[in-house]
């Protein structure tokens, strides 16, 4: 598989074309409304793409720099009349850059344990230690590890209470296994109570979307080739996750990534977000017996909702909760300023993207924040302490966890 040729910038040139220099993403861009300069919104990233496509711009540090500065939220392919797909343009670029330039060192680093799972196990449990021992934080967003991962913790076959022959793998990725273990025993349960068999295979591991968020395609390839084999061994009837950019992954990108590979494209049909597969099981009546006497405002991850399309199910099954009421906030889809390494490698100026919706959230008067990214709950958890705001965040798996006890 020729992986330089997938995100190829020539593919994109149709769509970088339809562009007709509206201004729509002006509104709607996160990071031009902190930054308020053209090259870091939509239509001036297409435009940079075209000139790099022509040969008239070559690819530099300013450029990397450029494109970096983009959520891939999809706030903008959204509000765009003309349907141009900006965020698979900045991943073309991306790759580009990556071709010509590599990345940085602390990216690397990373990325060598998406190649190498049982690195990234160690390096976790060498930063759980070093936030145990020391008090550090391995960075600045990073809430404290687990001390076991959750593969560690669940056996890889988990039989349901009651049985209804349907059988689920759990595909965790990397937060749900390293860092927020309690939602992935969350799902378990739920799944569990509902007569649901849950698998969950030793052998999976990061989904690869960071590395080729990064531009790094091949290295995700590899982590796409390793996974489908460890899923392919598994009979299963779906796979869920309670990571949208998981479910993005293996559903969108997969395909692309293994187009020679016809269990990639199976797999994908079987993939739902945890809440989708739910919405869709659970009856009227059962989530009307669950207690939950929480006044709870939800937040769109943008991967979940403008990625996979789904807004309505989550809040429909957090409706039908007996005590539960939701208020919803102003701009409950603007993206949060997390969108992985980007709120690392933009501290500030992720910070700053997530003040209003700090601020929507508080207006609500809400005494939980509900979401259904792992993503999104680091992002909100540790800032809305540094705000002076105790509010819990869940996950919407668990807040039916806790509505079951």
């Amino acid at each position: 598989m020729n992986i330089a040729r997938l995100k190829n910038i020539e593919r994109w040139e149709e769509d970088i074309l339809r562009c007709i220099r509206c201004g729509n993403c002006q509104a709607v861009c996160p990071v031009f409304q902190e930054l308020g300069e053209e090259p870091y919104v939509a239509r001036g990233k297409v435009q940079l793409a075209y000139l790099l496509l022509l040969g008239r711009i070559k690819c530099s540090r300013k450029l990397r720099e450029i494109f970096n500065l983009c959520l891939t939220c999809k706030s903008c392919v959204e509000n765009c009349p003309s349907g141009v797909r900006v965020d698979e343009i900045v991943l073309a670029v991306r790759a580009e850059l990556f071709g010509q330039q590599g990345l940085p060192l602390i990216k690397s680093l990373f990325f060598q344990g998406i190649r190498n799972p049982a690195l990234l196990d160690r390096g976790a449990r060498l930063g759980y230690l070093l936030q145990k021992i020391a008090g550090l934080n391995t960075c600045f967003t990073m809430p404290p590890l687990a001390q076991r991962t959750l593969k560690e913790e669940l056996p890889a076959v988990i039989p349901p209470h009651k049985k209804t022959g349907i059988k689920a793998v759990f595909f965790s990725g990397c937060l749900i296994n390293y860092v927020y273990t309690d939602i992935g025993k969350s799902l378990v349960r739920v799944l569990n109570r509902n007569g649901v068999e849950v698998f969950v295979p030793p052998g999976q591991h990061c989904c690869g979307f960071p590395s080729l968020n990064a531009g790094n395609w091949y290295t995700a390839f590899q982590a796409a080739r390793s996974n489908i084999e460890v899923l392919d061994s598994e009979k299963f009837d779906v796979i869920l996750t309670a990571c949208p950019t998981c479910a993005r992954a293996l559903k969108s990108y997969y395909p692309l990534l293994l187009k020679e590979d016809r269990r990639a494209k199976v797999l994908s049909e079987k993939v739902l977000d945890v809440s989708e597969f739910l919405y869709g099981y659970l009856n009227i009546n059962e989530l009307r017996a669950l207690q939950f006497s929480e006044t709870v405002t939800y937040h769109d991850p943008c991967h979940l909702a403008r990625g996979l399309g789904i807004v309505d199910e989550p809040r429909q099954m957090l409706k039908k909760i007996s005590g539960l009421k939701l208020i919803e906030m102003n701009n409950a889809g603007r993206c949060c300023g997390g969108a992985g390494f980007f709120g690392f490698e933009h501290y500030d100026l992720s910070k700053r993207i997530l003040v209003p919706k700090i601020e929507a959230v508080i207006s609500t008067g809400a005494s939980c924040l509900v979401t259904g990214c792992p993503a999104c709950i680091m992002q909100f958890s540790g800032s809305l302490k540094t705000h002076n705001v105790d509010l819990p965040v869940l996950h919407t798996i668990q807040v039916l966890d806790r509505a079951y006890k």
